[in-house]
């Protein structure tokens, strides 16, 4: 109903109420009252049509559902992150404390050496170590805040992957419909590893980085 019919009922009941017509006022009422659902109803089919043929028109079906195929795979490489990095930082700090002990041993062994500018620099050299070690050992600190904070971001992602897979669902897409992206030689971490290659390198956290658009 355009703007002019809609004048032209509203006169209508107008004068169907000067008539004492109320039973026609009735029926105006509900009548315009159906229109404006209807009106309403269709505004957001179309709103949703706009939406899923926008989608269609740019393209971005391939690449969100690739996108949602390979997020997971980016989560499980972040997971395979920290827990390197939680046992570098074990490691570490095993070797700190282990390195402790030989510290205080080489501090008793220059307190018992008779005085001279041998025992005066074994003093200086163990001072210098014990500071080290402690510096190393707030250092790893660290460790376990940047794990927090990658969990957070794996989180964040994962929703990501989830309000993906929505929007595929409604456009009746699928990750699993795509197919297969040739393997690559993605270096990094990866679970279950079963080659004999180092845990990790440099050039493996500079390839995973890389993999993970950072």
């Amino acid at each position: 109903m355009d703007r002019e019919q809609l004048a032209r009922r509203l006169e209508s009941l107008h004068q169907a109420a000067l008539g004492g017509d109320w039973g026609e006022v009735e029926h105006g009422l509900q009548e315009l009252d159906a229109a404006k659902t209807a009106a309403f109803a269709q505004g957001i089919r179309k709103m949703a049509s706009d939406l899923y043929a926008e989608m269609r028109a740019l393209q971005l079906d391939s690449r969100l559902a690739r996108a949602a195929a390979e997020i997971p795979d980016a989560c499980s490489r972040l997971d395979a992150v920290i827990e390197l990095t939680e046992q570098a930082a074990t490691r570490t700090l095993d070797l700190v404390e282990d390195s402790r002990e030989h510290i205080v041993a080489l501090q008793d062994m220059a307190d018992e050496m008779a005085p001279g500018a041998a025992a005066e620099q074994l003093v200086e050299r163990t001072a210098t170590l014990r500071k080290n070690m402690s510096s190393l050992y707030e250092a790893q600190a660290y460790q376990d805040l940047s794990g927090q904070i990658i969990r957070r971001v794996m989180t964040m992602v994962g929703n990501l992957d989830t309000t993906l897979k929505d929007m595929l669902d409604l456009a009746g897409l699928s990750p699993a419909t795509l197919d297969e992206p040739e393997d690559e030689a993605l270096l990094g971490p990866a679970a279950g590893r079963t080659d004999n290659r180092p845990a990790a390198s440099q050039d493996d956290a500079d390839a995973l980085l890389a993999d993970l658009g950072i």
